[in-house]
């Protein structure tokens, strides 16, 4: 017979351990005494304990946030989506969103987006940006300051993550604005770094093409020809072959010239 696990003393959650009870359930388990951060007593098998299935006596999912302010939200109600809790938001605007339960006591979450709009527009303002090309160049300019340094913004294990960060000089919009408009910046254009493990500087940075921009990733394949290095979907359109035929080709450890040269079995 294997030899009982005393829990007595243990924290699971809001729960804490107080003794083993003579108390059994359906199955015959016998089950712990265990109090609950809101007063209430509440008994549980060992196994519901240390699987973490029990971490309260149910006051955890009883919070009722109806009525409640966060920045500029108001709560109507409660929403179950696939077995989340949700609350339907009134914003001050007088628009409605719907938003999770942490968001809103962190105020992660303080609007239906008003805000960041009023801010963004506030600050593009200051910096003489309200026009469209202005706030286009300012989001570029956002973008790329948070990818850096937001750890919650969904590019930064590819930036920040990585060690890549925004020189000093260009936390100021200013500064990075006027490089921006000394460098060919056009609206067509997406900013580069050209050392990809370099950082976000004036001297590594250009404005270039989306399609260029793409082939300077950490994924792209270099191969050289006669002495001239390039991309690999850049020697596929001086050849005039498909991208994916010679990567394949590639792949089963063809010579490269002869993946580039060799017509296609029909």
């Amino acid at each position: 017979m294997s030899t009982r696990i005393d829990l007595t003393g243990r924290q699971f959650g809001r729960l804490t351990v107080v003794k083993l009870s003579q108390k059994r359930d359906k199955y015959n388990r016998l089950l712990w005494k265990c109090g609950c951060v809101c007063g209430k007593i509440k008994y549980v098998a060992t196994a519901r304990l240390n699987g973490r299935h029990v971490t309260s006596c149910g006051c955890k999912n009883k919070l009722n946030l109806i009525g409640q302010t966060f920045g500029r939200l108001t709560v109507l109600r409660k929403i179950r989506k696939n077995n989340c809790i949700f609350w339907r938001c009134q914003c001050q605007c007088g628009k409605k969103t719907t938003v999770r339960g942490k968001d809103l006591r962190s105020l992660k979450t303080r609007s239906c987006g008003c805000y960041q709009r009023e801010i963004t527009s506030r600050i593009s303002r200051k910096h003489g940006d309200s026009g469209k090309n202005g706030s286009k160049l300012y989001l570029v300019w956002q973008s790329m300051k948070y990818r850096c340094s937001n750890k919650n913004d969904k590019g930064y294990k590819h930036y920040g993550g990585r060690g890549i960060k925004l020189c000093k000089q260009w936390h100021d919009y200013r500064a990075f604005k006027k490089w921006a408009l000394a460098h060919g910046y056009r609206e067509d254009l997406q900013i580069d770094r050209i050392n990809n493990d370099g950082n976000y500087t004036p001297k590594n940075c250009q404005w270039v093409p989306h399609k260029q921009n793409m082939r300077n990733t950490r994924r792209t394949r270099w191969e050289t020809i006669k002495g001239k290095t390039k991309s690999l979907a850049e020697w596929c359109e001086i050849y005039d072959v498909s991208y994916k035929t010679v990567h394949a080709r590639l792949e089963r450890g063809w010579d490269l010239l002869d993946a580039l040269t060799r017509p296609l079995m029909l």
